[in-house]
């Protein structure tokens, strides 16, 4: 299954979030510690990208399912999205070469993503020469 227009979207915008975090943190860090928190960033946005990847693929997956088993499909699908996460927390915490807000900083590019999908998504009105006034 090819990812759809709107994943594309979602997995560039981000990716350009996710960029924009990188230099802003190593705008306010100027150390060694803003390569950890770009770590962080790199590893939240990996996050980010795999379950957009996944939420793409289950919702294509449950479409073909009848209501109850497809409800069932996608409750499992989200605990594991929502497990994945904890993990990246956790692991950005424990280990010593990764910074905790950096990581929380790749896992809102989802949100910020989803945002920017939507605005882009909207069609614009059309203009008078697309009318044929």
């Amino acid at each position: 299954m090819a990812p759809d227009i709107l994943t594309k979207k979602m997995i560039t915008a981000t990716c350009v979030f996710a960029a924009i975090f990188i230099v802003t943190g190593a705008a306010l860090y100027r150390s060694i510690d803003s390569l950890w928190f770009a770590f962080g960033v790199l590893l939240g946005s990996a996050c980010n990208v795999a379950k957009i990847i996944l939420l793409n693929r289950a919702v294509d997956k449950a479409i073909k399912m009848d209501q109850k088993a497809a409800g069932d499909y996608i409750r499992i699908q989200y605990v594991f999205r929502l497990a994945v996460t904890i993990a990246v927390l956790l692991a950005s915490h424990y280990a010593p070469f990764l910074n905790l807000y950096g990581a929380a900083a790749g896992i809102f590019t989802m949100q910020f993503a989803t945002i920017a999908a939507k605005i882009a998504s909207k069609k614009k009105p059309p203009s008078a020469e697309e009318k044929g006034e």
